[in-house]
């Protein structure tokens, strides 16, 4: 991390202090900026960098992100956020 921006993240090793699925003992809650399971990122990170390998295509590609973000808008529009 440089400042509040993420660098370089290495998904193979990661520190001693961190294991994915194990929340960390720092305070969480939905407003804080706190990521102790990190597992379902590192899978998305991991299926796309073996799609640029294979020249396929992700899991999750453009289309059906979109359809997700679509999907979690309506959610807060349903919430009245």
């Amino acid at each position: 991390m440089e400042h509040d921006r993420i660098v370089a993240v290495d998904l193979r090793n990661p520190p001693e202090d961190v294991r994915p699925g194990v929340p960390s003992a720092d305070s969480e809650n939905v407003a804080s900026p706190v990521v102790s399971d990190f597992s379902g990122h590192q899978a998305i990170f991991e299926d796309f960098i073996r799609a640029i390998k294979e020249n396929g295509t992700p899991a999750c590609d453009g289309r059906e992100a979109r359809r997700s973000i679509a999907l979690l808008e309506d959610i807060y529009r349903a919430a009245g956020r």
